[in-house]
């Protein structure tokens, strides 16, 4: 029962005909918090911050899917831990539209991940999204919910929840 979510996002690209992207989605450097406290985006206790990124990447969907289709499916995880030098991220499964190259939509969610971010935290940080074609479902959703570390757990508690999270 603990894995229902994830399990439910794996089965749901194995059984979809379209194609499906392996997104990666960084945010690198550090940022000024309302404090003056310089600080990475990923530090413990930012938990205010880590839900402007998620925000971030709840805009950055919509926009997306109402540029190129609304109905497009995307699960984002949080991945990486702090504690071990592992720098956090945000990996996604993303249904292609139809009539759109990988290309065309990663450089269009690169930008758009910039613009969102920037708006959110209200200042400039060094972000990108990379992508590849999604070939294992399962693969890619068990290396998404393994444990990394405390920071954010394993399995369902790694899958983002919010207004981007549609399958």
């Amino acid at each position: 029962m603990a894995n229902e979510l994830n399990k439910w996002i794996s089965n749901s690209i194995t059984d979809s005909p379209n194609t499906w992207l392996f997104l990666l989605f960084r945010i690198d450097g550090r940022i000024t918090t309302g404090h003056n406290l310089r600080q990475s985006v990923w530090s413990q206790g930012s938990i205010s911050v880590i839900e402007k990124v998620k925000t971030s990447l709840s805009w950055t969907i919509t926009e997306c899917r109402r540029k190129y289709d609304r109905r497009m499916k995307f699960a984002g995880y949080f991945g990486g831990e702090p504690e071990f030098g592992v720098f956090p991220h945000i990996h996604a499964a993303l249904e292609l539209p139809t009539h759109t190259s990988q290309d065309t939509i990663t450089e269009y969610l690169d930008n758009l991940w910039n613009i969102k971010l920037t708006k959110s935290l209200n200042q400039s940080v060094n972000s990108n999204v990379s992508s590849e074609i999604l070939h294992d479902a399962k693969s890619c959703t068990s290396y998404c919910a393994r444990y990394e570390g405390n920071t954010f757990s394993f399995g369902d508690e790694k899958v983002i929840v919010n207004n981007s999270f549609f399958f």
